[in-house]
Order: C-alpha cells, then structure tokens, then sequence
C-alpha cells in the first residue's frame, strides 16, 4: 500500500506574517509517518515544505499538481497558511501574494478530481477554508470524486484562530491523531478526527467541515487498541449469542488462593479487559470483582454487542 502526503506550513507573509504554521506542518508530519501500533509501522510518506521552499504560487500549485500524480493508493495535502477571500473564491496564499494571487481552493479540487489516484484526503486549516466545501457542491465538473475527503478548520465566512504553539483546529487535529479519535480497535478515520474536533468546538466558535464521497473506511493512523484484538476474538467464545450471559464465581478471582482455579483467572482477566472497554458489564453489581464473588454474571453492553456480531461475520 503506497501513501504519500505534502504538508505545507507557511509563516513569513510580508506584512502580514503568521506563527505557528511551519511549526502545525512539522507535528502533524512527525505523527502521519508512522502509526503508534505495536510494530510502528511505516503509514504516510510524507513531506513537509515551508517558505524557504514554497516562495510563490507557482511553488505552490507545483506541490499540489505532483501530490495527485500517479496511481497511489491514498494522497494527503495538509495546508497551514492564509486563506484569502477573492470573488472567484478562496485562494491559499504563498508569501508572494502581494505581487501574484494564490492558488484557489478550486484548482486544489480540479487537480484531486483528475487525479487516479484512489483516495484523496485534503485537510485546510486556514481562515475561509469552509470554502472547499461550498464549491464541491456548486460546480458539477468538480463535485467531490470517488473516495474524496475534505476537511476544514472553518466555515467559508469565517477565519481560523491560533491557540499557543498551535491553531485552535490542528491542535485539536493533533489530539485525534495522538489515539483521542480511535475507534476501539485502534483505527484513527477522518470521520472521527472530525468528530472529535466538531464536540471541543462550540457554537460561538470557529466550526469545522467536513464533506467526504466514500463508499468504504478510511484510515488515517493506528495506535494501540483499547483491548488487544486477541482479546476482543475470544468475545464469541465466552458468548454465545449476543444477549448470552457468561457466569461467575469466586473461582474467577486470583486473590481467593483456596477456590482460584487458572483457566477461569485467565478468562476473568480477558473479561474485565472487556469490562474496561466497555464491552462488558457486572450484572446486578458495580464491578467485576463483587460478580464473581458473589456468584453473579456479566452480559455484553449494546457496543460489546455491535463487536460480537462483528467477529461473527469475521471481520476482525
């Protein structure tokens, strides 16, 4: 599987510089190279530009026309920079926008639209960013193609805040990519990070977009799993069926040494594993402990339920 990604971070805007652009390229790259799996192993190869690299709008639609070459499996284009308003729409600013215009937010789409590569992803965390969205929607020749994903720190209207070392929208991007946007299994999708971001901002706020064509997940970063996939496999074994309840007893409980039989501490282990995955619940007590104990069982919760039907179908 082929992944590149271009990171851009542009800060020294004569008359109008940023701080903390090249700096939002530079973490997000250190986090998109590798997944935080038990291997780490390799995911995007990326590649970070500043404005010691990207000077003028050339540069700059040079980057974007290469990222969408090729037949790779997934491309990436993350933008940090100014996003300026013009009546043909938003445009991302290179330093010498002063003397030239940018490069529009329009030809950014054309060139994923024409693109063969299979599934373009295109983050813009810049003011007016929003304006990507608008424009999939209006002009039918580059409506978002096959496995086309957009997301926006800010409506078309609206400009995007810095928040100490980071912009309010990477650094909440940054936390999603860190494993706060995980799903269970350890899988980090655009649909979660923006998830994730959409709840830490308010009404009053800068609101994310995000607009996406797919027709199957996505994965942007792995890391640990809640619970170990080995574990989470064992989860029709112990259950039957679905609504099954699995009993207890002392003999479950490592620390009862007269009544402890292993087999049953090995499985009670994987349980209360579950447990802390919310995956599993005691029935009629508040821990796992007092249920086995007290002889009582433990039945899987809605979500356990969801993950026993999917190991069911084998999809994990």
């Amino acid at each position: 599987m082929t992944r590149k990604a271009i990171l851009i971070g542009l800060d020294n805007y004569p008359g109008a510089p940023l701080d903390g652009c090249a700096h939002d390229a530079r973490a997000i790259h250190k986090l998109l190279c590798r997944n935080d799996d038990e291997n780490k192993t390799v995911n995007f190869d990326s590649r970070i530009y500043d404005d010691s690299e990207v000077r003028t709008a050339m540069n700059l639609s040079k980057l974007i026309t290469e990222l969408f070459k090729g037949k790779h499996d997934t491309a990436l284009f993350y933008f940090s920079g100014h996003g300026i308003q013009t009546p043909q729409g938003t445009e991302l600013a290179a330093p010498d926008y002063n003397k030239s215009h940018g490069v529009t937010v329009r030809f950014l789409l054309e060139t994923a639209a024409q693109s063969t590569i299979q599934t373009k992803i295109i983050i813009l965390d810049c003011c007016y960013a929003g304006d990507a969205g608008k424009i999939s929607k209006r002009i039918p020749d580059i409506m978002l193609s096959d496995n086309t994903i957009i997301l926006a720190s800010s409506r078309s209207d609206e400009t995007s805040a810095m928040a100490n070392k980071h912009s309010i929208f990477t650094s909440l991007l940054l936390q999603g990519l860190e494993g706060a946007a995980a799903d269970l299994l350890g899988n980090i999708s655009p649909e979660g990070v923006y998830a994730l971001i959409d709840k830490s901002l308010g009404s009053f706020d800068q609101r994310p977009v995000f607009m996406a064509n797919v027709d199957k997940f996505h994965v942007l970063r792995k890391v640990k799993p809640m619970i170990s996939i080995q574990s989470l496999q064992q989860i029709t074994k112990y259950f039957a069926e679905q609504d099954s309840a699995y009993p207890l007893n002392p003999s479950y409980e490592y620390t009862e040494k007269k009544t402890a039989l292993p087999a049953n501490v090995e499985i009670f282990k994987i349980l209360q594993e579950m447990n802390r995955a919310g995956l599993v619940i005691p029935v009629g007590e508040k821990d796992m402990y007092w249920a086995a104990m007290k002889e009582k069982s433990c039945m899987l919760t809605t979500i356990g339920m969801h993950y026993w039907r999917l190991r069911k179908k084998d999809r994990f």
